[in-house]
């Protein structure tokens, strides 16, 4: 199950996207068709409308991701989120102790989202 068995911290999932962000793992290119829509539209499973770039979900009425509504990433089990924003060259990564159930982004990284951006916003 290769989608469905990643076991991270999110110190490792950050540092994963932030490499991802700034172009360190994949050429421009790759990144590109990454945050290319290549499918979006009803998901038969999910229920809710999502999208799909190269490998990576895009922003959708299913998920957030960049304060912007850009970036790149895939939610995960519970509540947890990964993504990358290339125009800040930021990775972030969010896992929790205590899932939720649900399937979308929850409050609490939604939360911790915000907050990043608002302090990046201030810093800049």
């Amino acid at each position: 199950w290769p989608a469905a068995n990643g076991i991270t911290t999110a110190r490792s999932l950050a540092k994963f996207y932030g490499l991802l962000g700034t172009e360190t793992l994949l050429s421009k290119a790759t990144l590109d068709a990454a945050e290319t829509d290549h499918s979006r539209g009803p998901d038969v499973v999910l229920l809710r409308e999502t999208a799909f770039g190269l490998g990576f979900m895009l922003p959708s009425e299913f998920t957030r991701f960049a304060s912007t509504g850009g970036g790149f990433g895939h939610p995960g089990a519970g509540g947890s989120v990964g993504f990358a924003d290339r125009r800040l060259g930021l990775g972030f990564g969010y896992v929790m102790t205590r899932m939720r159930a649900g399937l979308t982004v929850d409050e609490r990284s939604t939360s911790l989202i915000d907050a990043v951006y608002q302090a990046l916003d201030s810093a800049g």
